[in-house]
């Protein structure tokens, strides 16, 4: 038994002898093999104008390439992407472990490159960590932007006013800076300020010693807790730089506006109504009026503001954040008054709002007529001056109970001179003139009302007589059309008669308020002569008739008001009125191009079509995102329109088109309108959308449906959720936010639908939906459930087995199958995962990771796809805070920057 264990001992140590050295003689045999790198692209010496720097080439390393490093004049960039086929390579090199897939390929974006010449080094990294580098060099004379704060600093505490500062360069120069508080613009930075300390280190940069901007955020722009700041520069070719800083604000969260006294608060001695609104996140409890540092009283609260709730949702007194208080005249003093408003919410915190008022008596004069002066067939002129603190708004003379405007703003130095400091006080004169003839016999007050521009009204009075014998008068009457006739696509003759006592100056046509024609009373009327003789003993009534013929091209299609206004010679008017109905061919508009929901980044757009009217086309307006850019040229060359839509009116030549500059489209996603005036007045409106940057298709798929596949449901402190429902409101705007990026969304189910698909159908149903149309990203939304009350946080699912795509590699795991070697829709949806869970986390959710899983709409979509939990409804505060709108904007706009990082780089 010694012996036998002895020869088995002195086996083994042959055994070991000849097995170290076999695997010594191996691994010898790999290190002979050298290391070898190469740079197809770019080629040493080259220009690159582009947005940024394309590296490619291939790396082998006798023992497995680790990975391939980027480097930028010595500076560390990224890892590039590896595994890329090079067949070529695996047979000029053989032997190398994953020749055949050696390639590397990565681009250096502009935000890290400076212009000039740049010196690119790719060094691949061996498993057994040997190293084999290679350089070259590249003149970067490319698209460029970089943007630093300055102030405020990153993590700093803040109270009040905020000063942002900084620095923006860009190889085309600077368009704007915007200022972003919590991802909502606020307003852009002060730009073109000198920065010499800038240009010295850039001096390749247009504009770069004067890259200096500056914007001061007011205190009610960023409240009390932790706040973003995102300084936003745009370049003038198209490029965006973001740079965010963190700040901690202990601003009071106070919003508040004095609505009235407006402007410069310069306000007449009078009763002044204060109006304004005030919010708080707390509520606000009351609001002490001082004038002066007196208090005098407190405001009326809890007013009705929707238009403020509208403005800054989610305070708890927003819908009712209106205060209004009456100021007593007797606390206006002349000259400037101090107004303090003390604003206390309902846990004790105070803010003031303080507005200086300039106070003035408002004062009136009537210089003409003089008291009790006579009137006999004369013209009577009023004239005065009026002057109040705010300024004259306007002046009516009131005579037989009838009011007259009176001319403003005649010079009157005089009065300035005796009263300075008014506004317009050197123009403070008013007159008006009126036939006496107008006026009934008698005595009579002419009463003179000034309005001032803050409300205030003052007034005087002068007493005339009036003694003439005729009193003036006027009839008149519309023959044709009749009331309510309907026209089909026809001339209108407007006929009937007018008088007056004065006689009739002229005879005026509107349609729908608008003059269109002017005639004379010229046509014999011998039956309104009889019968009105004592017209006779005035003024020759005997051709008191009008006619003209009313083209149809003046008259809209449908309802039109069509009044006849005859004017006497002392501007005396008297007017009737009939309805006429106008059937016309439909008008027409169409777009050509561009094309809907197409991608035109960074070019002009030609905006074509076609108009067609049945009263011909008088102008074609083209509006970019609301905003009118002109008028369209017109009269271009379409026989086709004319052949398919013959009779219109130059329609051969219907025919429109104008250029919007690339200059003018915003990022992402824009909205064309065009309308097409007919010669009548009517309107026809389309509409198109383009995107100006990523055209990238996301499907957004709200998880379940209201039968079948109804999701988690749970009623928690008398509140109902349902995930069906959770999911579709999330999603609504997830999507508006991606649209905004310049990504196109489609949603596998829309908020009006209903549907009640069994599991399997509906499911199916949503795989399909991304599938036909090669969607770039799949994403499914959720919300999680748990018997555990307690259970929280987010998580995302991905899917690494793509049996649609990729049958090799397969493991069995349990139930779950998973892919070894994964397809690169698998790799990037494990990719973006990672981003979209951490992004959510960061909004203030317990991170749960993400999760490789047979998920069926992510296992069988053909694209990058990720189901996403966002929160757990089962417990009562994370369902609370799911169903928030505010939190769920929140976590959208995470999600959705995740995903602008993401498709930007793949």
């Amino acid at each position: 038994m010694k012996t036998n264990k002895k020869y088995k001992v002195l086996l083994f140590c042959v055994l070991m002898v000849l097995f170290t050295f076999g695997y010594t003689f191996k691994t010898s045999a790999l290190v002979s093999l050298p290391g070898r790198i190469c740079i197809d692209i770019p080629q040493s010496g080259q220009t690159v104008n582009s947005q940024g720097i394309t590296i490619a080439g291939w790396a082998l390393n006798s023992s497995g390439v680790k990975e391939v490093d980027i480097f930028v004049d010595g500076i560390y960039v990224a890892k590039t992407a590896t595994n890329i086929l090079r067949p070529d390579v695996n047979k000029a090199f053989p032997g190398y472990p994953n020749g055949d897939k050696s390639g590397y390929s990565y681009t250096i974006g502009f935000d890290v490159l400076q212009l000039g010449n740049r010196n690119v080094t790719v060094r691949a990294v061996g498993n057994d960590g040997t190293v084999t580098d290679q350089s070259v060099k590249v003149n970067y004379s490319g698209k460029s932007i970089k943007t630093t704060v300055d102030e405020p600093v990153q993590d700093s505490t803040l109270n009040g006013d905020v000063i942002v500062r900084g620095w923006a360069i860009s190889s085309s120069g600077i368009k704007v800076v915007n200022i972003l508080v919590d991802d909502k613009k606020i307003g852009q930075a002060i730009i073109g300020q000198p920065r010499p300390d800038v240009n010295a280190v850039f001096p390749q940069y247009t504009g770069s010693e004067k890259s200096g901007f500056s914007y001061t955020i007011k205190n009610t722009s960023i409240v009390a807790g932790n706040r973003k700041i995102t300084v936003e520069a745009v370049s003038n070719d198209g490029l965006i730089d973001r740079k965010n800083v963190s700040v901690i604000s202990k601003n009071t969260g106070f919003k508040y506006s004095i609505d009235t006294p407006t402007g410069d608060a310069r306000i007449s001695k009078s009763d002044v109504q204060l109006t304004g609104w005030a919010l708080q996140n707390a509520g606000v409890k009351q609001i002490n009026v001082l004038i002066d540092g007196k208090q005098i009283g407190q405001t009326t609260t809890n007013i009705i503001r929707p238009d403020v709730d509208a403005a800054f949702p989610g305070y708890s007194n927003g819908a009712v954040s209106g205060f209004s208080y009456n100021i007593d005249s007797n606390y206006l003093n002349e000259g400037n008054v101090n107004l303090t408003l003390l604003v206390t919410d309902s846990i004790g915190n105070t803010d003031v709002i303080s507005k200086v008022l300039n106070v003035k008596e408002s004062r009136i004069c009537i210089d003409t007529p003089k008291n009790g002066t006579s009137y006999d067939k004369r013209n009577v002129t009023i004239a005065g001056w009026s002057l109040h603190n705010a300024g004259v708004k306007e002046v009516k003379v009131i005579i037989d109970n009838k009011t007259y405007n009176a001319k403003i703003g005649q010079t009157r130095t005089d009065v300035n001179n005796v009263y300075p400091g008014y506004i317009d006080g050197a123009k403070s004169g008013f007159t008006f003139t009126i036939d006496s003839n107008l006026l009934q016999n008698g005595r009579k007050d002419i009463i003179v009302k000034s309005v001032s521009k803050d409300g205030t009204v003052i007034q005087a009075s002068v007493p005339i007589l009036v003694t003439n014998t005729v009193i003036s008068k006027g009839q008149l009457f519309i023959d044709d059309p009749i009331n309510n006739l309907t026209s089909n696509d026809s001339d209108v003759t407007v006929r009937g008669w007018a008088i007056h006592t004065y006689g009739i100056d002229k005879i005026e046509v509107l349609v729908n308020d608008r003059v269109v024609a002017t005639t004379t009373t010229s046509v014999a009327r011998p039956d309104v002569a009889a019968a009105f003789k004592e017209y006779s003993e005035l003024v020759n009534i005997d051709n008191s008739g009008y006619s003209l013929k009313l083209s149809k091209n003046l008259i809209s299609e449908g309802s039109n008001d069509i009044v006849v206004r005859a004017v006497a010679y002392n501007g005396a008017i008297v007017s009737a009125s009939k309805k006429i109905t106008m059937i016309k061919p439909v008008a027409r508009l169409a777009i050509d191009s561009p094309t809907n929901n197409s991608n035109v980044l960074g070019q002009n757009i030609l905006v074509g079509g076609w108009a067609l009217n049945s009263s011909g086309i008088q102008k074609v307006e083209v509006y970019l995102n609301g905003a009118l850019l002109g008028n369209a040229t017109l009269g271009i060359s379409r026989p086709d329109v004319n052949a398919v839509y013959p009779g219109y009116p130059a329609g051969n030549s219907s025919g429109y088109q104008m250029t919007i500059p690339s200059t003018s489209l915003a990022r992402g996603s824009n909205i064309i309108e065009v309308k097409a005036y007919g010669n009548d007045w009517d309107c026809v409106v389309n509409t198109v959308r383009v995107y100006n940057g990523f055209s990238k298709t996301i499907v957004l798929d709200p998880g379940h449906n209201y039968g079948g596949d109804y999701g988690a449901a749970y009623t928690l402190n008398g509140i109902y959720y349902s995930e069906t429902q959770l999911n579709m409101d999330f999603s609504v705007k997830l999507k508006a936010i991606l649209e905004a990026k310049g990504y196109k969304v489609i949603l596998t189910r829309e908020a009006s639908e209903r549907s009640t698909l069994s599991l399997y159908d509906s499911l199916k149903a949503r795989v399909n939906a991304a599938n036909s149309i090669n969607a770039d990203l799949f994403i499914s939304l959720h919300h999680n459930a748990s018997i555990a009350s307690s259970a929280s946080g987010v998580d995302v699912f991905y899917s690494s087995w793509r049996p649609n795509i990729d049958t090799s590699g397969l493991v069995d795991i349990g139930d779950d199958t998973f892919d070894t070697t994964p397809s690169l829709p698998a790799k990037n949806s494990k990719v973006i995962a990672q981003k979209i869970v951490d992004a959510m986390a960061a909004t203030g959710y317990l991170n749960r990771g993400i999760t490789d899983s047979n998920l069926y709409v992510t296992r069988n979509t053909n694209m990058t796809s990720v189901l996403v939990e966002l929160g757990f409804i089962s417990n009562p505060a994370e369902a609370a805070k799911c169903a928030n709108p505010l939190e769920q904007n929140k976590k959208a706009v995470a999600i959705a920057n995740a995903v602008d990082a993401f498709l930007k780089t793949n």
